[in-house]
């Protein structure tokens, strides 16, 4: 699986505490700053070009009440490296929803960026509370919904069926499902960990016809799948 470089993954970090900051205390540093006992100093420190390494990641997640991995979780960018776009979420003032765009997103081989095409308008977006969204630390600028195609999914997900992706997290867990770029192509695949190797996995039992793939130079996680939308009981 291809990491990001260390100086890439600083940079990561310092937009989604941006991020969090701004969706979950009203952009105010200084209710952050009281909410997590941080010195002042010490957050203008990392939001500017502090080295924000492995352990201060964590240590701030914890304190902040992010989900594990968030500040790791990456950015939606564009495939000609322009800086990161976030998907736009319906907001609608008058109600306790939000609403998550459908999209197809344009992918590359070797390219760990995609860009986003909405489908809003041809296609219905997905509608979830604010407060089950608040509840899971969601932010929902970095969800979009994805239509699945094929068969390989069988019987987790089926042809049709419409799966939410979380675009801040992007951290490989065993056995969890993932959109993920593979050789140019987007394919919805459940991550597996064997002998120190990470495989994409097809649900389908057809094992000759869905093999396990194994992750890369070429595989990209593009974001776990937190939710789906099926006719199928």
């Amino acid at each position: 699986m291809l990491m990001a470089t260390k100086l890439e993954i600083q940079d990561i970090r310092r937009q989604n505490l941006r991020l969090w900051i701004e969706e979950k205390f009203e952009g105010s540093q200084a209710r952050f700053v009281d909410a997590t006992g941080i010195n002042q100093g010490e957050l203008s420190a990392l939001l500017k070009d502090k080295s924000f390494g492995e352990k201060k990641a964590r240590k701030l997640e914890l304190l902040a009440g992010m989900p594990e991995g968030y500040l790791d979780g990456g950015l939606i960018k564009s495939l000609d490296a322009e800086p990161a776009a976030l998907i736009n979420p319906i907001i609608d003032s008058d109600t306790d929803f939000v609403g998550i765009s459908r999209v197809d997103l344009k992918i590359s081989a070797g390219v760990s960026g995609y860009a986003v095409e909405y489908l809003n308008g041809e296609r219905d977006p997905i509608f979830f509370r604010r407060a089950w969204m608040l509840k899971h630390g969601y932010l929902p600028e970095k969800l979009f919904a994805l239509e699945v195609h094929g068969e390989s999914m069988i019987p987790s997900l089926w042809e049709g069926d419409i799966v939410v992706a979380n675009a801040a997290d992007t951290k490989p867990i065993d056995t969890e499902v993932y959109a993920v770029n593979y050789e140019g192509e987007l394919v919805i695949k459940r991550l597996v960990r064997e002998a120190g190797n990470w495989y994409l996995s097809s649900d389908n039992s057809d094992k000759r016809k869905y093999p396990n793939k194994l992750c890369h130079e070429h595989c990209f996680i593009i974001g776990r799948i937190i939710y789906k939308q099926s006719e199928r009981i």
